[in-house]
């Protein structure tokens, strides 16, 4: 066995020479590149353009050009929008571009839109004029466009950024922005007809670009040609003609060519050396040793391909940094930032609206991300936000889940009473998330114990259904199993079940996200701004609400009013309450939430008090009178 590992050693080498021995000839990058191009009418074109049979290596990612036929004017595509190139100006790195769904349909594209700019790479040229127009307008009959898709016709006004008139139209009920040029626009004061409108749209305005700049005219007075790196996200990069690519060309070296001729000979004897070394070393030691060894090394890879593997057909989409980097449009619209990253939205190219979270890059540990993507692989639940695809290329992590227009839950359990949601709402979003833990529990085929519940995790779609998300931390295990160790402390302080944090209290189970479901129901209610007469700011806001229901107060629950609201309130309380027991086995199963939940108040049980590990049980047994429960529950603990 270790012959053999010893002779694929020596292969490897001469491989690696061979393929350095390659790479000091000619530079193909470097020659492709050097090279200017056409595309389309527009000729002597180079860095940072590309496209057509350029390949990308020689240009910017984001300055690909889409060259049709040799006479058509090349297009390129800005922020999702597609703009036609009519002229590139290379010393001032300047183009004049028209909006290609202007030019295409005249005045009239089928749903006017204003187009965004990637200010980062582009900005407009000192000359520019913003052109209103607005369309379908009532009072305004001068002016007509013709859509060629339904046979309508719409009336539109012009008005320009040089022009005194006001730039609301009464009747109107679309418009859009084009941006022309200052000429153009001025001329259009006095003659705004179809006609006129049409070429001075035709005519395009100006855009200046800045692409790695500074980095390029280092490379260049290198002697290199700047271009990118395909094999790490697009990067800046400088094609050297001695084949060694880099920054810039020459810096602090020898030519490739001398550095083999001198240094490869030394390099190759030492790491014979090395080989040999180890070679000898391992001999000596038993084959129990090395079988160790061996299954340590193993045990403690991480690898992302036997993991698609072995999950086969249910595993994710596997996505490049280069496709999430298209997907979210370079990371524009970010959503939410927290400890682990940054929430930014996207589209996937079927044109389904999509999440993704990029991780943050340090820490080589990635045994949290895969398994997240492992857990929510397994599952499929309507409470369960559905991963679609990952990305795992090098520092480079990130998930893409479904999107949820309405963000998470904290956002509607703020002190801000404009966000707060009714509390029959709330109520149906406790069922959905007691639902969804159930079937993590109980309905997998591995049960999965999430170990972070909280209002954070908790998505809402548009019709505020919610979904449990952010398994990070999350640990599967058998189904009949019920209890876990926990070698670290999981999950978010306020939220933690106390045996994740000390044995003391017995050992981490699937009831441990019970107490966090607990906690955060209590908390959606608005139990912490209950207080009792004699509270302080030091009392634990679950001993309050319980004395309050022992005592039969009224709870005053904050956006309670109705009758049926007060009774769902303390519903929600009591099951937050038995949710909340310090002993694990006094906790209901989330089947049994969910029961209590559906049930009716009066049958429920009143729950231990929180902090006591053997109280007795009070039974609410029938009540006269559901619209004064707690007088009832307070009497019948009177008895």
């Amino acid at each position: 066995m270790l012959d053999r590992c010893f002779f694929r050693l020596l292969s490897i080498i001469l491989l690696v020479v061979s393929v350095i021995s390659h790479a000091n000839s000619q530079n193909n990058l470097y020659e492709d590149c050097k090279k200017q191009f056409q595309c389309g009418k527009i000729a002597d074109l180079g860095y940072p353009f590309w496209g057509g049979n350029r390949q990308e290596s020689c240009g910017h990612p984001s300055f690909k050009l889409n060259c049709t036929t040799a006479d058509s004017q090349p297009t390129i595509t800005i922020q999702s929008w597609d703009y036609r190139i009519l002229d590139i100006n290379n010393p001032s790195k300047s183009i004049t571009v028209a909006r290609n769904e202007f030019v295409d349909n005249s005045t009239c594209p089928t749903s006017p839109q204003n187009a965004t700019l990637d200010n980062t790479l582009f900005n407009y040229a000192a000359d520019v004029a913003n052109l209103t127009l607005y369309y379908d307008c009532i009072e305004l009959k001068n002016n007509t466009c013709d859509t060629a898709a339904n046979n309508t016709s719409f009336n539109f006004y012009v008005s320009t950024s040089a022009s005194n008139r006001t730039n609301t139209v009464l009747g109107c009920n679309s418009s859009a922005i084009v941006q022309v040029n200052q000429t153009s626009g001025e001329a259009l004061l006095s003659n705004s007809s179809s006609i006129e409108v049409t070429e001075a749209i035709d005519s395009g305005f100006g855009l200046v670009w800045s692409a790695n700049d500074e980095a390029c005219r280092n490379c260049v007075k290198s002697k290199g040609v700047c271009g990118s790196n395909a094999n790490n996200a697009g990067a800046f990069i400088c094609h050297c003609p001695d084949g060694d690519d880099s920054e810039i060309c020459g810096s602090n070296r020898f030519p490739l060519g001398m550095t083999l001729g001198i240094g490869l000979p030394i390099i190759l004897l030492l790491v014979l050396g090395i080989i040999l070394g180890v070679y000898f070393f391992k001999r000596k030691r038993n084959g129990k040793t090395t079988r160790s060894t061996t299954a340590a090394i193993v045990a403690g890879n991480t690898n992302v391909e036997q993991f698609m593997k072995n999950y086969g057909a249910n595993v994710p989409k596997r996505y490049s940094y280069r496709q999430i980097e298209k997907i979210t449009k370079s990371f524009v619209d970010k959503q939410g930032q927290g400890g682990f990253g940054t929430v930014y939205k996207g589209k996937l190219p079927s044109g389904q609206l999509v999440a993704v979270k990029l991780l943050k890059e340090e820490g080589g540990d990635s045994r949290d991300f895969m398994n997240e993507v492992e857990s929510i692989s397994v599952t499929s639940h309507v409470n369960v936000v559905s991963l679609l695809g990952f990305c795992y290329q090098g520092k480079k992590r990130a998930l893409v889940y479904e999107f949820m227009p309405n963000g998470s839950l904290d956002r509607f359990i703020c002190d801000d009473p404009s966000l707060r949601l009714e509390l029959k709402l709330l109520y149906q979003i406790v069922i959905g998330i007691a639902r969804g833990l159930e079937y993590l529990h109980q309905g997998c085929a591995t049960r999965i114990v999430h170990f972070d519940i909280k209002p954070h995790n908790i998505l809402l779609d548009e019709e505020f259904c919610p979904k449990i998300s952010d398994f990070g931390l999350a640990k599967l295990c058998k189904k009949r199993q019920s209890t876990m160790s926990t070698m670290d402390q999981r999950g978010t302080i306020g939220y933690i079940a106390p045996e994740v944090s000390s044995r003391a209290f017995g050992k981490a189970s699937h009831k441990s996200d019970v107490y966090s479901y607990g906690m955060m129901v209590l908390e959606m209610v608005g139990a912490k701004e209950i207080k009792d007469d004699d509270q302080t700011s030091e009392v634990y806001f679950p001993d309050c609400i319980y004395k309050r229901v022992v005592k039969g107060k009224d709870l005053q629950l904050p956006n309670a009013t109705t009758e049926e609201e007060k009774e769902l309130g303390v519903k929600m309380i009591l099951v937050g309450l038995w949710c909340i027991q310090i002993n694990p086995l006094q906790r209901p199963s989330m089947c049994e939430v969910v029961k209590m939940l559906e049930g009716n108040v009066d049958a429920m049980e009143i729950p231990p008090e929180p902090f006591k590990f053997s109280p007795s049980r009070a039974v609410i047994n029938d009540s006269s009178d559901s619209s004064s429960l707690l007088s009832g529950i307070q009497s019948r603990n009177q008895e």
